[in-house]
């Protein structure tokens, strides 16, 4: 739909409350258009399937400025196989691994 692996999850973090149409509108599920705006408060992370759901923004008509972050992940098992437009551009996608201390525990 955007351009991703199908395998990309989505996480969406508002840094300010988000409702109505300061918000990020989504379906909730691929091709459902049943159309809703996520609520959610500064900090709150939100994860969503958004290669395959739509989702958009509207004109946001509050008083409330939206400020988020956004980022995707993809699991390891769909790396190897992963080509999508984003693949070739450099720095675009990183692999995040876990990190044995010698102490047999796993650390990002």
């Amino acid at each position: 739909m955007y351009g991703f692996h199908p395998a990309n999850i989505n996480f969406y973090v508002p840094l300010t409350s988000i409702y109505g149409t300061n918000s990020l509108v989504v379906e909730s599920s691929p091709g459902g258009e049943d159309w809703h705006a996520m609520e959610s408060h500064y900090g709150q992370v939100i994860r969503f399937w958004g290669a395959q759901c739509a989702h958009f923004t509207t004109e946001n008509c509050t008083a409330t400025t939206r400020v988020s972050l956004d980022f995707r992940v993809i699991e390891d098992n769909y790396w190897d196989e992963m080509h999508d437009q984003y693949t070739s551009k450099p720095g675009y996608y990183t692999v995040c691994e876990l990190v044995d201390r010698n102490d047999n525990k796993k650390e990002w």
